[in-house]
């Protein structure tokens, strides 16, 4: 019977160093996830992380409003090279008007006396008499066609303004880049840090319920005789610590997925699908 006993507190004994390893085992490879994430991102299959990419450029507002920007120095560009061509205006207009200020012109005052003694001397006719003529300020029935064409011959501004417009569309066009190159290794970035924080959940997880395991034990050695008290504290005590790890990986898990939504305009409570490579 003695034999037995000794057998069974050995083996607790035994199991318990080799659970207490394997924590810390764990412990290690939660740091090594941690390295190799970066290191080796190829592991992780790259089909959500494109849809993600794919689902940033496109829903992003700020990459939007520079896409229109880039549009309209374009369309400025255009109106700036038309400068060069012939225009050609057709202009048609109608005035009329009745009353108003008017201007005595007396001609008839004026020129009939002369007419009637031209008349006399010719013993003719041939001199008629005219009225005084009454002239308005505004037009009557007045119709006013043309078509002007135009072709600029010499004028530098319409070089620099094509220049000018030129450079903008470059400019535009290198800050719409650089903006997508930057959203697309904040998504990435974020995308690894929410399998790192995945992943550390995992390993925290683990290592409470083996941690779990040794206070069980502990506590069965304690009710036997053949364990110690401080041994149970130990193992109560970093199975607390163990527990608040867990809590503190889930808040970064869940702060990791938020700021990933963020960038994919999403809702901040939306999930992020996690896919390994085959």
């Amino acid at each position: 019977m003695l034999s037995e006993t000794n057998f069974f507190t050995n083996y607790l004994t035994l199991f318990i160093k080799i659970t207490m390893i394997i924590m810390r085992d764990k412990i290690i490879l939660l740091v090594a996830i941690s390295v190799s994430m970066f290191l080796h991102t190829s592991s992780w299959s790259q089909g959500v992380l494109d849809s993600y990419i794919r689902q940033g450029l496109d829903s992003n507002l700020v990459l939007k409003q520079r896409s229109v920007q880039l549009e309209k120095a374009l369309l400025a560009l255009t109106t700036a090279k038309s400068n060069f061509l012939p225009s050609v205006n057709f202009n048609a207009s109608y005035t009329t008007a009745e009353g108003g200020r008017y201007a005595e012109l007396p001609v008839g005052d004026m020129l009939n006396p002369v007419y009637a003694t031209l008349n006399q001397m010719t013993g003719t006719n041939g001199f008629p008499q005219i009225k005084n003529q009454q002239i308005n300020f505004l037009p009557t029935n007045f119709y006013d066609t043309y078509i002007r064409t135009s072709v600029p011959l010499l004028n530098t501004d319409i070089y620099a303004n094509k220049r000018i417009q030129s450079q903008k569309i470059e400019l535009s066009n290198l800050d719409m880049q650089v903006y997508a190159r930057e959203l697309v290794k904040n998504i990435k970035v974020a995308y690894y840090q929410v399998i790192m924080a995945s992943e550390s959940v995992k390993v925290y997880e683990a290592n409470q319920q083996v941690l779990e395991q040794n206070v069980a034990l502990n506590e069965a050695l304690i009710r036997q005789g053949k364990g110690l008290k401080a041994s149970l504290l130990k193992a109560q005590t970093e199975l607390m610590k163990i527990k608040t790890s867990v809590s503190t990986a889930k808040n970064q898990l869940k702060n990791a997925q938020a700021y990933s939504n963020v960038l994919l305009n999403r809702p901040l409570d939306s999930e992020e699908v996690i896919e390994e490579a085959a």
